[in-house]
């Protein structure tokens, strides 16, 4: 089945039983106390699943956790599944499925939060889980469905204000996928286009766990295109030089990167972020034309549909040794980092309202 427009997949919703701001804050203090161990939790169990794309049993495991996550949370009333066609180069029929969790009213303006749930395939034996993909992108999975708890606390206000906010998990940003109609956010954002839907701006969630405390271990565009197999072309060591002066040498802060037209929203973000006072933030906003390495994940597929988009990433490969291996497992991720990306959003929501 093709995707369907975002609006058919929505039930009416209804605003939920206002909560007391007493009870909002022992939520909130709860979920401070907690959120760390249950961003772990989730990771475990996502790595005990071999979620890649070329495994449709894992990828359906995967789908079966993340609703059943949600469920648990209160909100299976508000999920929704969008399948649609993922068949390639004559692979036959195949089947993907988008998980989505809408809250606040049907019609109103929307920010999108997203984070893809599959792995690389790695090896033959796509039921083999020879990745576990705890970073890439377990971690970004959890930050996702622990955001849609924090949301779900002040949903009320979400109708007071008129803002609707879709979680999203997408499947198949990787290979074979990756950058073609096929990908889950590709089809989430078509949707939203052939719809005429008003989207304030998209945010997505991309390898959130990994962070490192040593001098150095924070790659820039030499570290890319070495990990590519290549050198750094002469007319960008400028570029790399002015990155390297302008942004750390530790790998111990996470990054909020735009495109040009989102420069605006990435800007935003990343002040609410450093405002918390728990991470450090930093931000980048570029013609991706000119960087297009900026464009290796969902926000891309919104991009492409005019909408303004921004990645929360670690950094992916130029910081995390572990990218797409065997060894990329959840005792290497720093939880409360991570449970401070989530606040962090959270806050940008509220924010807003």
């Amino acid at each position: 089945m093709l995707a369907l427009p975002i609006e058919q997949l929505t039930p009416n919703a209804k605003p939920p039983k206002k909560l007391e701001g007493s009870q909002i804050k022992a939520l909130h203090k709860i979920q401070d106390q907690n959120l760390p161990q249950r961003l772990n939790t989730h990771v475990e169990e996502l790595c005990r699943i071999p979620r890649n794309t070329m495994n449709p049993k894992g990828m359906q495991q995967a789908v079966d956790y993340i609703k059943r996550a949600w469920e648990e949370m209160g909100l299976g009333d508000k999920i929704e599944e969008q399948v649609f066609n993922s068949s390639f180069n004559g692979s036959g029929q195949m089947q993907s499925k988008n998980v989505i969790v809408s809250l606040g009213p049907k019609d109103a303006e929307r920010i999108i939060i997203g984070a893809h749930y599959d792995t690389c395939a790695q090896g033959l034996n796509v039921e083999e889980i020879t990745n576990p993909g705890a970073d890439d992108n377990a971690s970004a999975v959890a930050g996702l469905l622990e955001t849609g708890r924090n949301l779900k606390e002040i949903e009320q206000d979400l109708f007071k204000k008129k803002l609707r906010v879709d979680l999203v998990a997408y499947a198949n940003e990787e290979p074979p996928h990756y950058h073609t109609d096929k990908m889950g956010s590709y089809v989430h954002a078509k949707s939203l286009k052939d719809s005429g839907a008003k989207v304030k701006g998209m945010i997505c969630y991309e390898m959130i766990g990994y962070f490192d405390e040593k001098e150095n271990s924070q790659g820039y565009l030499d570290k890319a295109f070495r990990f590519h197999g290549a050198q750094l072309p002469f007319y960008l060591k400028p570029i790399n030089w002015m990155l390297k002066k302008l942004y750390p040498s530790k790998g111990n802060f996470i990054s909020v990167i735009g495109n040009w037209g989102s420069r605006k929203l990435a800007k935003e973000i990343d002040k609410t972020l450093k405002s918390l006072g728990k991470i450090d933030s930093k931000y980048l906003s570029v013609p991706s034309k000119a960087l297009p390495m900026i464009e290796m994940s969902d926000q891309w597929s919104y991009w492409k549909h005019g909408f303004p988009a921004v990645m929360i990433t670690d950094t992916s490969f130029l910081r995390n040794p572990n990218y797409h291996k065997a060894t990329d497992t959840p005792d290497t991720l720093n939880y409360n980092k991570m449970a401070e990306v989530v606040d962090g959003v959270s806050r940008f929501i509220e924010n807003l309202i």
